[in-house]
């Protein structure tokens, strides 16, 4: 009840070109989410000692808490903006009204379903899969529970870097309207340093200390497979940020069909590939056939936006530049923390090297980009 609710005040202040609302609950919808997950299963399971059940119960109960934090943020944005719509009577016939719901609300379900449905092919494949290589049901279940909560993880970043980037896109559709190409191709350039400000460094931490990560939020299951798994999906966030990011720019420029073809071509993709690379893989297979079919994805809807925009792509590198050398020297401070950790079995010892990289490569990275300018522009975007 509570959604649907929530993604109408989202869509009519989108609507009036007002992102920042949409912006704000769903970060706050995110860190409301997790908090509750983590605090919870911690309390519930390691203060009281309660059955980890109930610790499950109370986290999918954070689902509506948060949902309920988003809608709270929403409703007092929207008395906030005083947006009111006109009162204004004109008769519309609905078949035409249905036949332009159709046409809009399609890619929309298309796109936001396209992550979960990538997820849902890897939990039907896996299982069956691993059999036939000689895992046993609880193994491959256990590597198929794995590959869910990475991607949970993963999430994170790209749900604050496509918030952010994603409010550039009522002006690139005004642009588009409007003919100013040169606006469209300043607020993709835009976008795709918001975006990048977030996932880079989120999937260096992902790639280097993924062993210690995975162990500060899910605990001591497996944590080898398991930190091989995420390390392998660590630059996940930067390809579904950037098919996010792709996916809203052509439908800005009302490019819809090309955002269903590039859906049909990625579907297709990893529905082929999944197979023979979990049989060579294992579970880090998915992540490979994730990279083959997004990629190809982004590749096709980035040569849209390219085309119909007159858009390069090097010229938004200029920015993001910013970004890319801070991200590198913190793969040199992580690359050996992540080497040391992997042989490390000590849960407390996990938990701090993670917190300790989390801090460490924060000091880094704000030092490095408030030297080079990234951060003041940072700013100066979100104050815009």
């Amino acid at each position: 009840m509570i959604v649907p609710i929530v993604a109408f005040l989202r869509g009519f202040m989108q609507g009036h070109k007002e992102m920042t609302p949409t912006s704000i609950s769903q970060i706050t919808e995110q860190i409301v989410r997790v908090i509750i997950i983590l605090a919870s299963s911690f309390f519930l399971v390691v203060v009281l000692h309660k059955e980890v059940e109930l610790s499950i119960y109370v986290s999918i109960l954070g689902t509506a808490v948060a949902s309920i934090s988003a809608l709270i943020v929403m409703t007092y944005f929207s008395r906030k903006k005083k947006i009111i719509p006109s009162r204004k009577e004109k008769s519309v016939p609905k078949k035409d009204v249905l036949k332009e719901l159709s046409v809009y609300v399609t890619p929309f379900i298309f796109v936001g379903a396209s992550i979960s449905i990538f997820q849902t092919i890897d939990t039907f494949m896996i299982n069956s899969n691993l059999m036939l290589k000689g895992f046993t049901l609880p193994e491959a279940e256990n590597i198929n529970a794995i590959v869910s909560l990475v991607l949970k993880l993963i999430f994170l970043p790209v749900t604050l870097a496509t918030a952010l980037s994603a409010s550039l896109i009522p002006y690139i559709t005004a642009n588009y309207e409007s003919g100013n190409v040169h606006s469209i191709r300043k607020n993709i350039s835009k976008s795709l340093f918001l975006n990048f400000f977030f996932v880079l460094p989120a999937s260096v931490g992902f790639t280097l200390v993924s062993k210690p990560i995975f162990v500060t939020a899910f605990g001591m299951n497996s944590e080898f497979i398991a930190g091989d798994i995420l390390s392998w999906y660590g630059i996940m966030p930067i390809f579904l940020s950037l098919y996010t990011l792709t996916s809203s720019i052509l439908q800005g420029m009302n490019q819809i069909r090309w955002i269903i073809i590039s859906l049909v071509l990625g579907f297709v993709l990893k529905i082929i590939t999944n197979k023979p690379l979990i049989l060579m893989y294992d579970g880090v297979g998915t992540a490979f056939s994730n990279y083959i079919g997004f990629g190809a994805m982004i590749l096709l809807q980035g040569y849209i936006i390219q085309k119909e925009a007159k858009y390069s792509w090097l010229d938004g590198l200029g920015n993001i530049k910013k970004i890319i050398t801070p991200c590198i020297i913190l793969v040199f401070a992580l690359a050996p923390i992540g080497v040391i950790s992997i042989t490390i079995e000590v849960y407390s010892t996990l938990i701090f090297i993670a917190l300790g990289s989390i801090a460490l490569s924060g000091v880094i990275y704000f030092f490095l980009i408030r030297q080079n300018g990234a951060l003041d522009l940072l700013l100066k975007e979100i104050k815009k």
